[in-house]
């Protein structure tokens, strides 16, 4: 591979899409790096909802932030157990059942 493919292929999977931060301080608090990650993601979604909550699969926390699902199921454990995320399941004409995660409990 020339040195020109190899600087656009990274590039390619350099820009912020491709990157994932949780600050220091949610790691500790956490104590772990995945549910640091994961808690930031919840918190940048809570955001961009209307009223706080939001829907996501397992698949989707995949794709989105490379957790599995027992990962995803993990910190959501550990962040409920602290007092920090709600969760709910609300039904919809599609889907009979929807688990969805709110950052901070109101």
């Amino acid at each position: 591979m020339k040195q020109k493919e190899v600087f656009a292929l990274l590039k390619k999977f350099s820009g912020q899409s491709n990157i994932l931060t949780a600050p220091v301080a949610f790691i500790r608090y956490t104590g772990a790096l995945e549910c640091a990650v994961f808690l930031s993601q919840v918190i940048y979604w809570t955001q961009r909802s209307e009223d706080g909550w939001f829907y996501k699969s397992y698949s989707d926390w995949e794709k989105e932030i490379c957790l599995s699902a027992y990962e995803v199921r993990k910190a959501s454990r550990l962040l409920k157990n602290k007092g920090v995320l709600e969760t709910k399941v609300k039904k919809t004409f599609r889907f009979p059942r929807r688990l969805h995660p709110s950052s901070w409990k109101q």
